[in-house]
């Protein structure tokens, strides 16, 4: 008899708390837009060469091989780093290539974007960086009739 007396006040008890939980958060969705950055192809695909390194600014990519470290500046080139003493990383030199986004080696030969090309670059020698091959529209996804996307501005 009293386990049935205790029953309808565990049920209005447990009913009260029930109610009184609301949910008090708020969610804001906050949008961006990326409006692309077109440059023209012909503007792009003449934008290799190779000089002195600067401090970096938007590092991407970055890789290791042998004692160098290369850090890529997303659509602005690759930065080539004697990494020797880990601790504190020598700036060489800089490879320009608009436009790139990725890059692997493979027995000292950088493979890297340059828009919608993709270069072979001979890094043995650090001094003389040489081109050795460039195979024309391998990448076409971020080309735009006769411009090639190097960046997004946000809005």
């Amino acid at each position: 008899m009293r386990t049935l007396k205790i029953f309808p006040l565990i049920l209005v008890v447990f009913s009260l708390i029930q109610f009184s939980c609301q949910d008090k958060c708020y969610y804001y969705d906050i949008l961006e837009e990326h409006i692309p950055v077109l440059e023209d192809l012909t503007t792009i695909t003449s934008s290799y060469s190779v000089r002195e390194d600067f401090p970096i600014e938007k590092p991407g990519n970055i890789y290791t091989y042998g004692e160098l470290l290369l850090v890529g500046e997303k659509f602005k080139g690759i930065h080539i780093l004697n990494n020797s003493n880990p601790s504190s990383p020598q700036p060489l030199k800089f490879i320009d290539l608009k436009g790139n986004g990725n890059f692997s080696i493979q027995n000292n030969i950088l493979f890297a974007e340059n828009g919608p090309d993709l270069l072979s670059i001979d890094i043995s020698d650090i001094q003389n960086i040489q081109l050795l091959n460039r195979e024309k529209d391998v990448n076409l996804s971020q080309k735009r009739g006769d411009k090639f996307i190097v960046g997004y501005d946000v809005k």
